[in-house]
């Protein structure tokens, strides 16, 4: 069962207009949180926020003194996000969750992370968690500027290979996400590639790895009202092997994790 529990906010850190960090500590279902896995998140009031919303869980750090400290990225999209990137410092969120499946991998191949704007969130926490295993991802961040790029510290304290890219070349190289994996890949930098961000960006992504011949996942960011299978309200279509025709699955549930062939991308 999920954890639901009002917090307060430790930091609310926010390093350009349509991006804020929010910070919270003791949380309980933060040692079962895992990557790949979100929250529900609403002020406590509500106000005028009738539904919560699903938010990827960046990082979980275990504290000196005990306790953990939970760290959320939002980017303002809408209302919903509008007022969650607006609280500020000891006012109260509401945490609902851990929901979703975990990012699962197994297997000798180097990984391909590829985050696009806000999609770096559940993939840092996965790389971290990788790293801290032995395993090495090769990691992609791509975003229209730089000043998009809101988890690029975070990442450059892993252990692992990092290749930095902007629309408008005004941080590492210039160009798209899925022009710069495929740089990548013919230089002979092969492996199974997940991927994070928005859709257009997801699919150019799995197109290069069609060319390529390498599998590829996509992590879903729908709109969802509930979090856990109720509502419908993050349905999409999926043929898995063996299936004769596709099937509507929960994001929240079957996800947030699928294979790009089997969305039909």
């Amino acid at each position: 069962m999920p954890f639901n529990q009002i917090c307060q906010i430790q930091t609310a850190r926010r390093p350009n207009p349509s991006h804020t960090e929010l910070v919270i500590e003791g949380f309980n279902g933060a040692d079962e949180a895992r990557p790949g896995q979100f929250a529900m998140l609403r002020p406590d009031p509500p106000g005028d926020m009738l539904l919560a919303r699903p938010m990827s869980i960046h990082s979980i750090e275990r504290l000196a003194g005990g306790g953990t400290q939970m760290r959320f990225w939002i980017k303002i999209v809408g209302h919903g996000t509008r007022v969650l990137a607006a609280l500020e410092r000891g006012q109260s969120l509401r945490v609902v969750g851990p929901f979703g499946r975990p990012f699962e991998w197994k297997g000798p191949e180097q990984p391909w992370l590829v985050a696009g704007g806000i999609g770096v969130t559940p993939l840092h926490f996965w790389a971290r968690e990788l790293c801290t295993s032995g395993v090495r991802p090769r990691f992609l961040y791509a975003a229209r500027s730089s000043s998009d790029l809101v988890a690029l510290d975070d990442l450059r304290r892993l252990n692992m290979e990092l290749v930095v890219a902007t629309d408008d070349g005004s941080t590492g190289e210039r160009g798209f996400a899925s022009e710069v994996l495929a740089r990548r890949l013919e230089s002979g930098a092969r492996g199974p590639v997940f991927t994070c961000g928005p859709e257009v960006m997801m699919k150019s992504v799995a197109s290069v790895c069609r060319k390529h011949s390498l599998p590829c996942s996509a992590s879903l960011e729908t709109i969802m009202g509930c979090g856990f299978g109720v509502c419908l309200g993050c349905v999409v279509w999926r043929q898995a092997s063996g299936q004769s025709e596709a099937q509507p699955v929960r994001v929240c549930t079957e996800g947030t994790l699928f294979s790009t062939e089997e969305l039909g991308w």
